[in-house]
């Protein structure tokens, strides 16, 4: 099974456009769409996706330049992720696209990511087979919550995490040459 899982800003993309009509971002297509345009060209069965967040907070998007290394893909956030072509224009929109009900239930493994309680998270899940010996995986952290945040309580996390019948579990998500979180805390304008 695999776990991605989200944290309490946006993530995989947050870029201030100023305006460019390069991303284009459709929250029209289900789960199991989403989960097979991203495995697209891959050798792999996917099965019992599952979903923790707003249907405001998923979407699948597309870019006309590789200015963040990858043109398409699943994005997730706390927020609209309509709201992300228009950049970060004021305080507190992460967490906006959630309902009280929902918000405030913590991830246990995002706790652990984030060394603390989560608030607010989005978590996609799915069971995979795959037919090759390796399974490739791009992703972009961002954060709305960044730099402002950085080195307190708020600690914006993302986790890939990969489990298997059994104990099995491991967070991909790691800084390169490290073995930390991918989280603001971690990754920032004083360090990595």
């Amino acid at each position: 099974m695999i776990r991605l899982i989200g944290f309490l800003g946006l993530w995989f993309i947050f870029l201030p456009l100023n305006g460019q009509k390069s991303l284009r971002i459709d929250t029209t297509q289900d789960l199991d769409r989403l989960i097979e345009r991203l495995f697209d060209n891959q050798t792999i069965i996917v099965r019992n996706v599952k979903y923790l967040g707003s249907k405001s907070a998923i979407g699948f998007f597309e870019m006309d330049t590789n200015a963040i290394g990858v043109r398409q893909g699943i994005v997730l956030s706390t927020g609209r992720v309509q709201d992300i072509p228009k950049g970060n224009q004021t305080p507190g929109t992460s967490g906006i696209a959630w309902n009280n009900e929902i918000r405030f239930r913590s991830d246990r493994d995002l706790n652990k990511l984030a060394n603390g309680k989560v608030s607010d998270q989005v978590v996609l899940e799915f069971d995979f087979i795959s037919f090759e010996n390796h399974l490739t995986f791009n992703y972009v952290f961002a954060s709305e919550e960044y730099p402002e945040y950085v080195g307190s309580r708020f600690n914006d996390v993302f986790g890939f995490i990969l489990t298997s019948d059994g104990n099995f579990y491991q967070n991909l998500a790691l800084v390169p040459n490290k073995n930390i979180p991918v989280t603001i805390n971690n990754i920032n304008h004083l360090k990595n």
